[in-house]
């Protein structure tokens, strides 16, 4: 079984599949033809690059990240003009970061 497919999991996992970034990906794959744009349009898809990807945002939406929370706020405006989204959009992402918040206060890991 994959760590991201644990149950404790559950609500983040929701929480990412309602986003309009994924909805977004899943489109383009859906209609990308050959083996190289589907593979490209399909790896964001994957559970453990969901949850790397949210994680790392979620860290990177931090205002105390610094030069990070800069760079997020840039990616996220330049992604706009890219049809596969790397980042979810401020609106889109705060289910997800409810969810990634809750995970860790019920595990003890925040305050």
């Amino acid at each position: 079984m994959s760590l991201v497919s644990a149950p404790e999991l559950e609500a983040w996992r929701k929480a990412v599949l309602a986003t309009d970034a994924l909805k977004g990906i899943q489109a383009e794959s859906a209609v990308a033809t050959g083996f190289k744009k589907r593979r490209y349009h399909r790896y964001p898809l994957k559970p453990e690059e969901l949850w790397a990807r949210s994680y790392a945002q979620f860290i990177a939406s931090d205002p105390s990240a610094g030069p990070i929370a800069v760079d997020l706020a840039k990616a996220i405006a330049e992604d706009t003009l890219h049809p596969v989204k790397r980042q979810w959009a401020h609106e889109d992402f705060a289910p997800v970061a409810h969810a990634i918040q809750t995970l860790f206060k019920t595990l003890g890991c925040l305050c």
